[in-house]
């Protein structure tokens, strides 16, 4: 298995393409078979709606929010393998 690798798409101004570009980075790395985990740091909560509005057994990464530097690092750091589709981690992600 390969290393892990981070990915951040980063800018200060909106509207830029940031979660678009993120979201087609990560199905498209989790479809090549790569563990995949998007952690959406934006407060609009953008990735995170895109996740809840694909179709059931859609084949595409979970999506983690993020609130917090320590949440953030803490996302970062877990290894734990995801759930079929993801969805149950979004879901318990609301909670």
């Amino acid at each position: 298995m390969p290393a892990p690798l981070t990915v951040s798409v980063v800018n200060p101004k909106g509207g830029t393409g940031k979660t678009t570009i993120a979201v087609h980075l990560a199905v498209a790395s989790h479809r090549s078979g790569y563990p995949t985990k998007l952690l959406d740091t934006d407060p609009q909560g953008t990735a995170l709606d895109w996740r809840r509005q694909t179709p059931e057994g859609y084949d595409g990464p979970p999506v983690e929010p993020t609130v917090g530097r320590d949440h953030f690092e803490r996302a970062l750091a877990e290894t734990s393998p995801s759930t079929d589709d993801g969805r149950a981690e979004v879901e318990s992600a609301e909670e």
